[in-house]
């Protein structure tokens, strides 16, 4: 329920308890008829929902405009609990650390034009505090009130060679693509472009997650593409920035809510299991710097929506189905079927009505535990279970799953760093009306790749122009050679075969296991290996 409410809250839409019906109200085109369907499906769970936050008998804090001449805005805040820990994981003496957690996209643009593509990102830069945002060295960010304009690095190549131009992209790919910004010293991005022909650029863009989460990233493209687009357009200035918010939720740490929460996580953490144990290379110094690579995949909007339809026939959530596709492949390679996954979630409190307009990093980890011990299960029911079980701990998500793995991780007697490094990140729960195939308005992506610190497999789905897409970046090094490949192949097959194929919802064994691999883990436990 919590997964339908923040989707209905980022696109506008707002619910009313009136004795024993639920008021809806929304702006124009928001409610969607998928959306409404679903408010109508769980219409009885929202309202209990709600209920018991009225009955906490507690309202968030509602942000005051900020005064644009007060010099409180330019001092230090704290990071977030997640922010601190990216920031840890870029020490090299980390457990898989050296890494920024990290996006790199790149974009074939035709006929773009660069002075004009500079213009409107310096007028984002201007626009969005974090965009001048630096960490100093004790661990404390702030807001920079000028900054140098922003030049995009240019590379003409339109006399080179079809090759040498080529050959200069992959160069430029190489040197952004797994980028470690110096955190103290801005700007926490790159811009690049490289001209290979007269109606033809590459766009590189490198961002530090540092100070952007997932729904900032396709803020971030839309804007900029507006400010392109058209160079008129003068927005309303924001009334209140990324450390308004992030000062208002260390505030709510103090209150009811918040300790009710922790006090549920804390009942919870000694059940809460280990990472799934996948078959890692042995002897492998966790000290490396991690190299991450990507594999993707496209599911085209018609089989998309049929199998949206057949998850939603069952009270199933698209999140909740493709976190249940990936468990159910990692359930089949792991040693043992009950597991933890760190499922990452964009969580912005309804603290003002711009909080969606603002670029910061919002994430919230959640710790999700999947248990697949039921053999006689079907996918169908363990995909219902597992939602249950996220619905419920979504309830209590502002307490950061960085504060339950620590604590976790002291019970357990063992290290934090790199101890849930298998990750879900799911889009879908605040795609609608702003697209998320607004990242490709420039140009199509050709290539794109992240990383995140103390983290071996990310899985990320999105809709782009309709489709489904869902992608995995991993470190290679980590995992024994083809495991990658097989999970992934095995992950694509059971996606597809879930939209046609009636028979897969009700059976227990919706992944087989492939010959080679169950011949490999026999082998393994006579030699007591790593699986």
């Amino acid at each position: 329920m919590e997964d339908l409410l923040i989707r209905a809250g980022n696109l506008g839409v707002k619910f009313k308890i009136e004795g024993d019906e639920l008021r809806v109200t929304a702006p124009k085109g928001a409610l969607t008829p998928e959306l409404q369907q679903d408010i109508r499906q769980h219409k009885q769970d929202l309202l209990q929902l709600l209920r018991s936050r009225e009955a906490q008998n507690e309202t968030l804090p509602i942000l005051p405009e900020r005064n644009s001449d007060d010099p409180e805005r330019w001092q230090p805040f704290p990071l977030s609990d997640l922010q601190h820990a990216y920031w840890i994981g870029r020490d090299s003496s980390m457990v898989m650390g050296s890494v920024a957690t990290h996006l790199y996209v790149e974009l074939d643009c035709v006929d773009l034009d660069l002075p004009r593509l500079n213009d409107a990102l310096c007028r984002m830069i201007e626009r969005h505090d974090m965009l001048r945002a630096v960490i100093d060295r004790n661990g404390l960010q702030r807001i920079l009130p000028t900054v140098p304009r922003y030049t995009v690095a240019i590379a003409d190549l339109t006399k080179s060679t079809a090759t040498d131009a080529e050959a200069a992209v992959l160069k430029t790919r190489s040197e952004l693509s797994h980028q470690v910004l110096k955190a103290d010293q801005w700007p926490l991005f790159e811009v690049r472009a490289t001209r290979v022909s007269p109606h033809q650029s590459r766009l590189h863009v490198s961002l530090d997650l540092l100070i952007l989460d997932a729904w900032s990233i396709f803020l971030f493209f839309n804007e900029w593409h507006r400010f392109y687009q058209d160079p008129t357009y003068n927005p309303k200035p924001l009334s209140i920035g990324f450390r308004d918010y992030a000062l208002a939720e260390q505030g709510w740490k103090a209150s009811k809510s918040y300790l009710n929460s922790y006090a549920y996580w804390m009942r919870r953490v000694d059940d809460l299991p280990p990472a799934p144990e996948l078959p890692l290379r042995p002897a492998l110094d966790g000290r490396i710097k991690p190299e991450f690579s990507r594999r993707e995949a496209r599911i085209e909007q018609r089989l998309w929506q049929q199998l949206k339809t057949r998850a939603r026939e069952r009270g199933i959530t698209p999140s909740s189905l493709l976190l249940a596709a990936y468990s159910e492949v990692l359930a089949r390679w792991s040693r043992k079927p009950h597991f933890t996954v760190n499922v990452t979630i964009s969580n912005r409190m309804p603290l003002h009505t711009e909080v969606n307009q603002l670029i910061g990093d919002f994430t919230t980890p959640l710790l999700q535990e999947i248990d697949r011990r039921d053999n006689n299960l079907s996918f169908g029911d363990f995909a219902a279970k597992l939602q249950r079980q996220f619905a419920q701990d979504m309830e209590h998500l502002q307490v950061s799953g960085v504060i339950v793995l620590r604590e976790w991780a002291k019970r357990q007697a063992v290290s934090a760093q790199a101890a849930m490094p298998v990750v879900f990140s799911s889009g879908l729960i605040w795609s609608g009306d702003e697209e998320p195939g607004d990242l490709e308005q420039f140009g199509k992506k050709v290539s794109s790749v992240s990383q995140t610190s103390q983290v071996w497999l990310d899985h990320h789905v999105m809709e782009l122009q309709g489709d489904l897409v869902f992608v995995w970046d991993a470190v290679d090094a980590m995992f024994e050679p083809g495991v990658l490949d097989a999970m992934f192949s095995a992950y694509c097959q059971l996606v597809r075969a879930l939209v046609h194929d009636d028979a897969l919802w009700v059976r227990a064994d919706a992944v087989p296991l492939p010959a080679a691999m169950l011949e490999q883990r026999i082998a393994d436990r006579c030699t007591q290996s790593v699986w």
